[in-house]
């Protein structure tokens, strides 16, 4: 089983190693590319701010929930998004439809999985949809899920990392304080977390 050239490998395995030619390089790209990504996405997101309150805002209120989100976003959400969409599906839809419609279509697929958190924010789920393309353009362009994992989880922390340098983990944060600056950010951050 060996890797194609219209970015889809014919084995699993093939998938998640570097393939020849990438080097370390693959690693200062994913980091710095997710950073990049996560500050897109931050900016892009604010024409689309709603007053609806999205599912995931739940699991902002406390300090356990965002140390469960994080925990999850951060350690298992790339991992096994990425062996999903970019590892199984997206190199059956791209020798289906071909390298671009693959891209799409995981795209599209991965954004709307992510539908039910943000259900209300629709600008948020079509933002989704734009990271979903922007990992699997990745996962094309380089043949390896490992280039997407690492875009992925670049993104996710970068995320977090912003979220709890910003609120000093919730240190600060009186209780009942809807209107305060830390739970107004964290509303932000709900919308654009969507892990």
């Amino acid at each position: 089983m060996t890797g194609t050239t219209d970015g889809t490998t014919s084995g699993v395995a093939e998938t998640l190693t570097l393939n020849a030619g990438t080097g370390g390089s693959i690693l200062l790209t994913g980091a710095v590319g997710g950073m990049a990504l996560a500050v897109v996405v931050e900016i892009g997101s604010i024409p689309f701010q709603t007053k609806a309150k999205l599912p995931i805002e739940a699991l902002f209120h406390n300090r356990i929930g965002v140390l469960w989100l994080m925990s999850v976003g951060i350690l298992l959400a790339p991992a096994v998004e990425e062996t999903i969409f970019r590892g199984y599906l997206y190199p059956v839809l791209a020798r289906t439809l071909g390298v671009e419609g693959g891209i799409l279509t995981t795209g599209f697929l991965f954004g709307l999985m992510h539908a039910p958190q943000l259900w209300g924010g629709w600008g948020q789920i079509g933002l989704m949809v734009l990271v979903g393309i922007v990992l699997t353009y990745a996962r094309a362009r380089t043949g390896t899920v490992l280039a997407s994992w690492l875009l992925h989880l670049g993104y996710n922390t970068f995320l977090f990392a912003g979220f709890v340098l910003s609120t000093g983990g919730q240190t600060h944060e009186r209780a009942g304080s809807e209107d305060s600056a830390t739970r107004r950010w964290m509303r932000h951050k709900a919308r654009c977390v969507g892990s």
